[in-house]
């Protein structure tokens, strides 16, 4: 028994890295790459024959056998998402020998959409107009949910893009005509100004008899 306790001491993990998880575009998937070294403890020298467990906790187990000339084995790591791993070395012939370490895989920041052009389709009758406002990025995309104010006579409103990347601004006035502008920047394609017709002297005069 005593030599059986010799036997677990004589090699250790001298070094266990994991490169900075990249994520692969083609697959969407994120790969690191494993590095263990296992010398002998005394004499500092791998041994060709010892077998390595890599095991990404609730993942992945890899068995390697050691690089006679290093002492290393190297696996590559493939993980499905953002989150934290923890991935464990071990030596298989002794199995106290091991060494944990953490990868951790940040979830993508969303970048906020760069608007480059407005565009507005009026509809409806004189003095009840809807405006259909939708906004495009550089691509020539819809932006959804985009904030965006414009300016209705003299007050200042607001509007709001859908999930279809549509807003919706509906008008109701008297007068003869309405400006209204929308400037989201300053570039021509992101200024937007129009006279809005209001209702005729006979409607205002029908709708109050």
């Amino acid at each position: 028994m005593a030599s059986q306790n010799n036997d677990q001491v004589q090699f250790s993990i001298r070094s266990f890295e994991i490169s900075e998880p990249a994520k692969d575009k083609d697959t969407d998937v994120w790969r690191a790459t494993a590095v263990a070294r296992i010398l002998h403890n005394k004499k500092y020298a791998p041994d060709p024959s010892l077998n390595v467990i890599l095991n990404v906790v609730s993942g992945e187990s890899f068995r390697l056998t050691t690089d006679g000339e290093t002492g290393e084995v190297a696996q590559e790591l493939v993980f499905d998402k953002p989150g934290s791993y923890l991935v464990q070395a071990s030596v298989a012939e002794y199995p106290g020998v091991m060494m944990t370490r953490r990868v951790t895989i940040k979830s993508e920041e969303r970048k906020a959409k760069v608007p480059v052009f407005v565009h507005v389709d009026v509809i409806g009758s004189r003095g009840e107009q809807k405006l259909f406002i939708s906004v495009s990025d550089g691509d020539g995309k819809l932006i959804p949910d985009f904030k965006g104010k414009l300016l209705d006579g003299t007050e200042k409103k607001s509007f709001k893009t859908g999930k279809d990347g549509t807003g919706l601004y509906e008008m109701h006035f008297d007068e003869p005509s309405r400006v209204v502008e929308i400037n989201l920047g300053n570039t021509p394609d992101l200024i937007w100004t129009a006279v809005i017709p209001g209702k005729l002297p006979t409607q205002l005069n029908q709708e109050r008899k």
